[in-house]
């Protein structure tokens, strides 16, 4: 366990009381913070779920939060920025939004991890705000004989019939034109909780990976006017699938 100047915790101060909570301080040569149950149940949430964690402090406690620049198996995360923690103006950055699209950066109680994540802002009477964040990964560099996958965690608050939250990914060329795509999984409403979403994209090889790029999409869709949809998404990864 590190802190944020990268100095290492002595781990004689991490100790655990009798009383059924961890109760750990962790000492280092900048700071001093606790170690509390919530990170530990942190922790065991990412690595049940393959998730490489780091630390980081937050108001005086060590937070667990995903590694956003790769994952357990220690595949890079071509995403940047996939845990919407850094934010530029409010928004967060390396991402777009779709014209009018009303999304918004939530936090607190709203975040699967950190400080913040993404959603929609409800829709009014008379108008339905479907907001898509999107970003461009272009393919230079990358393996296009391979598949890649998206993923990224869901929580629907609220949910009607027409509403979908759900990622996707889609290959263009330099002049538009499509190549692949992925599915679109959505999260299921009636389920409590955070959800993951997957999907997989076969790229096309057209010439040189530098002639085509990547087109992520994590969005609300067919969101209706007066619809009461609400939901959020969190710890985005786009990833080589190993074989």
């Amino acid at each position: 366990l590190t802190d944020s100047a990268g100095a290492q915790a002595d781990p004689s101060a991490i100790v655990v009381t009798g009383d059924g909570q961890h109760t750990a301080t962790v000492a280092t040569a900048t700071r001093a913070a606790t170690f509390d149950n919530a990170a530990y149940e942190s922790a065991d949430f990412h690595r049940r779920h393959n998730e490489r964690i780091v630390t980081t402090y937050v108001d005086g406690h060590v937070a667990i939060v995903p590694d956003v620049t790769m994952d357990m198996l220690g595949r890079r995360n071509y995403l940047k920025n996939g845990g919407f923690e850094v934010l530029v103006s409010g928004f967060p950055q390396d991402w777009s939004l779709n014209a009018a699209a009303h999304g918004r950066v939530v936090s607190g109680y709203d975040t699967m991890t950190g400080q913040y994540a993404v959603g929609n802002t409800p829709c009014t009477s008379t108008v339905a705000y479907n907001p898509s964040f999107r970003q461009v990964i272009l393919t230079s560099g990358m393996d296009l004989t391979k598949t890649y996958e998206l993923v990224a965690w869901c929580k629907v608050l609220n949910y009607g019939p027409a509403d979908l939250f759900r990622i996707g990914v889609i290959q263009y060329n330099t002049s538009g034109g499509l190549l692949a795509q992925s599915g679109w999984p959505g999260a299921n409403g009636t389920v409590p909780g955070w959800q993951k979403l997957r999907t997989e994209i076969v790229p096309v090889a057209n010439s040189t990976p530098a002639s085509s790029h990547f087109f992520i999409r994590i969005e609300a869709a067919g969101l209706l006017a007066g619809s009461k949809a609400l939901g959020y998404f969190d710890n985005a990864g786009f990833y080589e699938v190993l074989k």
